[in-house]
Protein backbone atom coordinates (compact mmCIF):
# COMPACT_ATOMS: atom_id res chain seq x y z
CA UNK A 1 0.00 0.00 0.00
CA UNK A 2 3.14 2.29 0.56
CA UNK A 3 4.37 1.68 -2.79
CA UNK A 4 1.42 2.48 -4.05
CA UNK A 5 0.95 5.71 -2.65
CA UNK A 6 4.47 6.77 -3.60
CA UNK A 7 3.77 5.90 -7.16
CA UNK A 8 0.53 7.83 -6.91
CA UNK A 9 2.24 10.74 -5.58
CA UNK A 10 5.19 10.45 -7.98
CA UNK A 11 3.13 10.30 -10.99
CA UNK A 12 0.73 13.15 -9.47
CA UNK A 13 4.29 15.09 -9.50
CA UNK A 14 5.17 14.48 -12.47
CA UNK A 15 2.04 15.10 -14.36
CA UNK A 16 2.12 18.30 -12.33
CA UNK A 17 5.59 19.19 -13.55
CA UNK A 18 5.61 18.28 -16.88
CA UNK A 19 4.47 21.71 -18.16
CA UNK A 20 7.43 22.80 -16.77
CA UNK A 21 9.89 24.47 -19.03
CA UNK A 22 13.88 23.19 -17.66
CA UNK A 23 16.19 25.16 -16.68
CA UNK A 24 15.95 29.07 -17.26
CA UNK A 25 12.03 28.82 -15.50
CA UNK A 26 11.87 30.92 -12.48
CA UNK A 27 11.29 28.88 -9.84
CA UNK A 28 7.53 30.20 -9.04
CA UNK A 29 5.08 32.25 -11.25
CA UNK A 30 3.94 35.15 -10.29
CA UNK A 31 0.76 34.30 -8.00
CA UNK A 32 3.71 31.15 -6.21
CA UNK A 33 1.09 28.16 -8.11
CA UNK A 34 3.66 26.77 -10.47
CA UNK A 35 6.65 24.41 -9.28
CA UNK A 36 9.66 24.51 -11.92
CA UNK A 37 11.48 22.00 -11.65
CA UNK A 38 14.55 20.47 -14.04
CA UNK A 39 13.35 17.04 -16.09
CA UNK A 40 16.53 16.77 -18.03
CA UNK A 41 19.92 18.70 -18.21
CA UNK A 42 20.78 20.34 -21.54
CA UNK A 43 22.94 17.82 -23.98
CA UNK A 44 26.03 19.77 -23.80
CA UNK A 45 26.81 19.35 -20.44
CA UNK A 46 30.67 17.58 -19.90
CA UNK A 47 30.55 13.99 -19.24
CA UNK A 48 33.23 14.61 -16.54
CA UNK A 49 34.05 16.91 -13.54
CA UNK A 50 37.57 17.69 -14.75
CA UNK A 51 36.38 20.12 -17.71
CA UNK A 52 34.63 22.12 -15.02
CA UNK A 53 37.78 22.71 -13.42
CA UNK A 54 41.01 24.91 -13.57
CA UNK A 55 43.62 22.76 -15.21
CA UNK A 56 45.54 20.76 -12.67
CA UNK A 57 42.67 20.99 -10.51
CA UNK A 58 41.13 17.31 -11.02
CA UNK A 59 39.67 15.57 -7.68
CA UNK A 60 41.09 12.12 -7.83
CA UNK A 61 38.54 9.09 -6.58
CA UNK A 62 39.37 8.16 -3.21
CA UNK A 63 41.18 11.65 -2.20
CA UNK A 64 38.22 13.06 -0.17
CA UNK A 65 39.96 14.32 2.89
CA UNK A 66 42.28 16.24 0.31
CA UNK A 67 41.85 19.93 -0.11
CA UNK A 68 39.07 21.62 -1.79
CA UNK A 69 39.04 22.11 -5.68
CA UNK A 70 37.42 25.35 -6.94
CA UNK A 71 35.26 24.31 -10.03
CA UNK A 72 32.71 26.06 -12.05
CA UNK A 73 29.52 26.19 -13.56
CA UNK A 74 29.31 24.93 -17.34
CA UNK A 75 26.53 27.28 -18.85
CA UNK A 76 25.07 27.82 -14.96
CA UNK A 77 24.65 23.80 -14.58
CA UNK A 78 27.35 21.97 -12.59
CA UNK A 79 27.14 18.30 -12.59
CA UNK A 80 29.06 16.33 -10.16
CA UNK A 81 29.86 12.59 -10.83
CA UNK A 82 33.34 11.69 -9.28
CA UNK A 83 33.07 9.99 -5.83
CA UNK A 84 34.88 10.94 -2.52
CA UNK A 85 35.92 14.80 -3.83
CA UNK A 86 36.07 17.83 -1.91
CA UNK A 87 34.49 21.07 -4.20
CA UNK A 88 34.60 24.87 -3.33
CA UNK A 89 32.61 26.98 -5.80
CA UNK A 90 33.47 30.46 -6.04
CA UNK A 91 31.09 31.93 -8.44
CA UNK A 92 27.19 31.34 -8.70
CA UNK A 93 25.52 28.21 -10.29
CA UNK A 94 22.50 27.74 -11.20
CA UNK A 95 21.74 24.21 -10.63
CA UNK A 96 24.11 21.47 -9.11
CA UNK A 97 23.56 17.89 -9.64
CA UNK A 98 25.48 15.69 -7.59
CA UNK A 99 25.49 12.14 -8.99
CA UNK A 100 28.19 10.47 -7.32
CA UNK A 101 28.94 9.56 -3.43
CA UNK A 102 30.88 11.22 -0.66
CA UNK A 103 31.22 14.28 -2.35
CA UNK A 104 31.56 17.91 -0.01
CA UNK A 105 30.35 20.95 -1.96
CA UNK A 106 30.58 24.58 -0.38
CA UNK A 107 29.30 27.50 -1.90
CA UNK A 108 27.03 31.00 -0.93
CA UNK A 109 25.25 31.02 -4.50
CA UNK A 110 23.89 28.11 -5.85
CA UNK A 111 20.20 28.36 -6.37
CA UNK A 112 18.79 24.48 -7.50
CA UNK A 113 20.32 21.42 -5.80
CA UNK A 114 19.52 18.09 -7.26
CA UNK A 115 21.32 15.04 -4.90
CA UNK A 116 20.73 11.60 -6.53
CA UNK A 117 23.83 9.98 -5.31
CA UNK A 118 24.56 8.96 -1.42
CA UNK A 119 26.49 10.13 1.72
CA UNK A 120 27.63 13.85 0.34
CA UNK A 121 27.23 16.92 1.63
CA UNK A 122 26.61 20.18 1.03
CA UNK A 123 26.70 23.76 2.31
CA UNK A 124 25.58 26.74 1.07
CA UNK A 125 23.09 30.03 1.10
CA UNK A 126 19.78 30.59 0.43
CA UNK A 127 18.48 27.67 -2.40
CA UNK A 128 15.09 28.07 -4.12
CA UNK A 129 14.93 23.94 -4.56
CA UNK A 130 16.41 20.75 -3.45
CA UNK A 131 15.65 17.35 -4.50
CA UNK A 132 16.88 14.36 -2.69
CA UNK A 133 16.64 11.14 -4.36
CA UNK A 134 19.98 9.33 -2.70
CA UNK A 135 20.17 8.28 0.82
CA UNK A 136 22.24 9.86 4.13
CA UNK A 137 22.96 13.21 2.72
CA UNK A 138 23.27 16.10 4.43
CA UNK A 139 22.29 19.88 3.29
CA UNK A 140 22.97 23.03 5.27
CA UNK A 141 21.65 25.88 4.29
CA UNK A 142 20.46 29.48 5.37
CA UNK A 143 16.96 28.73 3.58
CA UNK A 144 15.09 26.26 1.21
CA UNK A 145 12.11 27.84 -1.06
CA UNK A 146 11.14 23.74 -2.03
CA UNK A 147 12.71 20.86 -0.52
CA UNK A 148 11.51 17.56 -2.13
CA UNK A 149 12.70 14.40 -0.71
CA UNK A 150 12.47 10.86 -1.65
CA UNK A 151 15.27 9.10 -0.42
CA UNK A 152 16.27 7.78 3.59
CA UNK A 153 18.41 9.30 5.80
CA UNK A 154 18.89 12.23 4.63
CA UNK A 155 19.06 15.58 6.66
CA UNK A 156 18.43 19.44 5.61
CA UNK A 157 19.09 22.40 7.95
CA UNK A 158 18.16 25.84 7.21
CA UNK A 159 19.32 28.90 9.23
CA UNK A 160 16.15 30.66 8.92
CA UNK A 161 13.45 29.00 6.61
CA UNK A 162 11.94 26.42 5.00
CA UNK A 163 8.90 27.27 2.83
CA UNK A 164 7.70 23.76 1.35
CA UNK A 165 8.52 20.48 2.50
CA UNK A 166 7.59 17.14 0.54
CA UNK A 167 9.24 13.67 2.00
CA UNK A 168 8.36 10.32 0.10
CA UNK A 169 11.17 8.73 1.96
CA UNK A 170 12.00 7.46 5.78
CA UNK A 171 14.44 8.76 8.58
CA UNK A 172 14.71 12.07 7.27
CA UNK A 173 15.52 14.74 9.51
CA UNK A 174 14.75 18.87 8.32
CA UNK A 175 14.62 21.22 10.83
CA UNK A 176 15.09 25.27 10.84
CA UNK A 177 15.82 27.66 12.98
CA UNK A 178 12.24 29.98 12.56
CA UNK A 179 10.04 28.81 10.06
CA UNK A 180 8.89 25.30 8.02
CA UNK A 181 5.97 25.93 6.19
CA UNK A 182 3.99 22.95 3.99
CA UNK A 183 5.07 19.69 4.96
CA UNK A 184 3.42 17.03 3.15
CA UNK A 185 5.56 13.96 4.61
CA UNK A 186 4.22 10.83 3.26
CA UNK A 187 7.18 8.81 5.04
CA UNK A 188 7.84 6.98 7.92
CA UNK A 189 9.90 7.83 11.50
CA UNK A 190 11.38 11.34 9.53
CA UNK A 191 11.47 14.49 11.82
CA UNK A 192 10.45 17.74 10.29
CA UNK A 193 10.54 20.81 12.47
Amino acid sequence: MRRLSILVGGAALLVALSGCSLLNTPLFDTDHTHIAMPTELPTDLPTDLSTLLPPGDTPTPGSGGGPATDAKCANGVALLRESNSIISFTGSCGLLQIQGSNIQVTGQHIDRIIISGDGSRVTTGSVSTVVISGQNNRVASDAVGVLVISGDGNAVKAATRVTTVTVNGNTNTVTSVEKIGFVANHGTGNSIG
